[in-house]
This record gives structure tokens, sequence and C-alpha cells, in this order.
């Protein structure tokens, strides 16, 4: 088969399956409220952990290499986001 049919297949599948998942979240919030907002602070809590464990030190070294400053602007900028999302 031809690369372009795989693509073809494998984004109309990637499709599919968003579609049908982004239904179960619908259907939870119907009949259980509480647990929709548990699994929305556990996901929230993954992504802010990715966000400190993993692109922080990478955010931090590029700036101090492109900045002469001494003042650690990119934990303020992470630490203001985290607050108004927080919110």
């Amino acid at each position: 088969m031809n690369l372009l049919i795989f693509k073809i297949i494998f984004a109309l599948s990637i499709f599919l399956l968003t579609i049908l998942t982004s239904f179960i979240p619908l259907k939870i919030a119907t009949h259980n409220t509480r647990f929709l907002k548990m699994c929305d602070a556990f996901a929230s809590g993954i992504f802010l952990s990715t966000a400190l464990v993993h692109l922080l030190p990478d955010a931090v070294t590029k700036y101090s290499a492109i900045s002469s400053g001494g003042y650690p602007l990119v934990y303020l900028v992470c630490i203001i986001t985290f607050v108004l999302l927080l919110t």
C-alpha cells in the first residue's frame, strides 16, 4: 500500500477514536460530577508536574543563555501562570 493511504487511514482512526472517547466525560458528567472533578484535578496535576519537571529546567537553561540579568524571570512567569490557572 501507499504511504499516503496509511497516513489517511491512521488520521481517520485517530479522529474517530478522539470523537468516541470524548463522549465518555460527557456521560460521566451527567451522572457523577464529583468523579469528573477528581479526574480533572488528577489530569491537571499530571500536566503541572510535566511542566515543572521537564519543561521548566530547559526554559531556565535557554533563558539564561540569552539573558544577562540575574533575576529568575522564568520562575516568576511559571508561578504567575500557575496562580492564574488555579484561580
